[in-house]
């Protein structure tokens, strides 16, 4: 039988002969990633000779990087941010949606701070509410952009119906936030995006990452949360991803979880 795709992937451990039936471009990996399954999305560079794996239909827990770009320098980023043109991402994700699975229950973006590039991302994002409208999106941002209102209002108007915006407060007091994303005023411009963005109706969940400097004042976080942004649609704690930039600060953010136990318990 002839084949008339433009490409295969095929993962076997030993020689493929498809002559006299295939014309196309023929992708041979060994055993190692067997993993990959139908209705995976993997990207190529065809100059290194190396993929990476995009999505996997399989997966709950499926994320696009956006940029390595980012306006805050967290002391713990396990993701440390870089001054490079990376646009060529967001290309990158706007071919992969398409072959995404439309019944994926939830699909997260990530950076680096993913409005770097707002106008483009914002149309990624209605790519996603078009080809993926029943798939909970989630968007990992610092918060600071929505100080804007021509890019709240511009977020307002993607209309997915499940679309929420994940912010990091690290603190009651400006200057401890400001010290942990090492950058002076962001505390003022993520607060005001919040307020921004539940103004307008949007979903927002707060997140604050325990560790040395933020969990021995999650108590006066957490109520300054509940009395100031009580309309949020959501807070998580989240523990300190051991990675990045916290290896580097490791003697200034570890802080045992025992520690800070009764804390969160009250």
């Amino acid at each position: 039988m002839e084949v008339n795709w433009p490409s295969i992937l095929v993962v076997s451990d030993g020689s493929i002969d498809l002559r006299g039936t295939f014309t196309g471009q023929l992708v041979a990996v060994p055993p190692k990633y067997n993993y990959l399954a139908d209705g995976d999305v993997i990207g190529f560079d065809h100059a290194s000779r190396k993929f990476r794996t995009l999505y996997r239909r399989n997966s709950a827990h499926n994320s696009f990087l956006v940029t390595d770009r980012c306006n805050n320098y967290c002391l713990m980023c396990s993701q440390s941010p870089k001054d490079v043109d990376d646009r060529w991402i967001l290309g990158e994700i706007k071919e992969s949606l398409p072959l995404i699975d439309p019944s994926t229950r939830a699909l997260t973006f990530t950076g680096g701070e993913t409005l770097s590039d707002w106008d483009d991302f914002i149309a990624v994002l209605k790519e996603c509410r078009d080809l993926l409208p029943a798939t909970a999106i989630q968007v990992l941002t610092n918060g600071r952009a929505f100080a804007d209102s021509r890019i709240v209002d511009a977020w307002k108007k993607i209309c997915h119906p499940n679309l929420m915006a994940a912010i990091p407060v690290y603190a009651s007091v400006d200057h401890v936030h400001d010290h942990v994303v090492q950058a002076k005023g962001a505390f003022d411009e993520t607060i005001l995006g919040i307020l921004k963005l539940k103004d307008r109706g949007q979903r927002v969940e707060i997140r604050v990452v325990l560790h040395a400097l933020t969990a021995p004042i999650i108590e006066d976080t957490g109520r300054w949360i509940a009395r100031n942004l009580p309309f949020v649609d959501h807070v998580a704690l989240m523990g300190l991803e051991n990675t990045g930039f916290a290896i580097a600060n490791d003697a200034m953010l570890w802080m045992d979880p025992v520690d800070y136990g009764d804390g969160l318990a009250s």
